[in-house]
């Protein structure tokens, strides 16, 4: 399988950064402005607009709601979709900053943060406060913004087991000595020609692991650690079963069903000491 990512190191947490909105939410709607009064109308009272003009009205403003609308908490992911309202189809595309910075650009709907099949994954993130720009540009260059401030927790150590870097010999589309760092932001694979990819992780039980999209982080364009083992709208979930040497040396994964990226994933990872 082909890795669609570009060479990069994996990142450290992203602490916030100060951003001028200090509401718990702020929704900006920016409309047209209408031409100026007549001569004449001065000097009559103002008529109530027809149910016409005020259709028209509506038409020309721009909004934008996303699914983190209202939040204050945000999980450790958590699907950030926007939905602009007014505009239609006259939308050109929707922006997603996180703490003041570009973090993906969508052009088509559904409009969502890191491709279709993708989530935001907090766990880069520092614990505490941060905010989340959702942008809506219209064709005509007006804008739309929803500001959310919402706290992220803590991510979760993995197994200590599993925690530290591995190493794996894979054949196929892609060959050659892939490597993982399992921590706290998830499973960060490096390729064997230096590009790399975060994906998300989480433990539902003991011996296993969902391996999820790729952890998509800012700054569009500089941040080179995200992209899809499967195609071009993100990776789906996968559910691996695994298990460790007792001397902690080896590493075995088994997925517990198909999944696109089983062939990187399945089999036996060394420990790099």
């Amino acid at each position: 399988m082909q890795l669609l990512v570009v060479h990069g190191q994996p990142s450290p947490r992203r602490a916030p950064i100060s951003f001028a909105a200090t509401a718990t939410m702020l929704a900006v709607m920016l409309v047209g402005c209408g031409g100026g009064p007549s001569a004449t109308a001065s000097h009559q009272p103002s008529a109530p607009p027809s149910p016409s003009a005020a259709a028209s009205a509506s038409a020309s403003e721009l909004g934008v709601m996303s699914t983190l609308n209202g939040l204050t908490k945000l999980p450790h992911r958590i699907k950030w979709e926007a939905t602009p309202s007014g505009f239609g189809n006259d939308v050109m595309e929707v922006d997603f900053l996180i703490d003041d910075q570009l973090a993906a650009v969508e052009h088509n709907p559904p409009y969502v943060y890191g491709m279709d099949n993708g989530w935001l994954v907090t766990s880069f993130l520092e614990p505490g406060a941060h905010t989340f720009v959702t942008k809506a540009i219209a064709t005509d260059h007006r804008a739309a913004l929803e500001t959310v401030t919402a706290t992220v927790a803590p991510s979760p150590e993995p197994p200590a087991d599993l925690a530290g870097r591995w190493k794996r010999t894979v054949a196929g589309d892609d060959p050659g000595v892939w490597h993982v760092t399992i921590n706290s932001i998830g499973w960060l694979f490096d390729d064997p020609h230096g590009g790399g990819q975060n994906q998300d992780a989480s433990y539902p039980a003991p011996g296993k692991v969902m391996i999820g999209g790729a952890i998509v982080e800012p700054v569009l364009g500089e941040y080179d650690r995200d992209g899809a083992f499967c195609g071009e709208e993100g990776d789906p979930d996968g559910m691996f079963s695994y298990s460790v040497s007792q001397d902690g040396g080896r590493l075995t994964l088994m997925a517990d069903a198909t999944v696109c990226y089983q062939g990187l994933i399945q089999g036996t990872w060394a420990r790099e000491r």
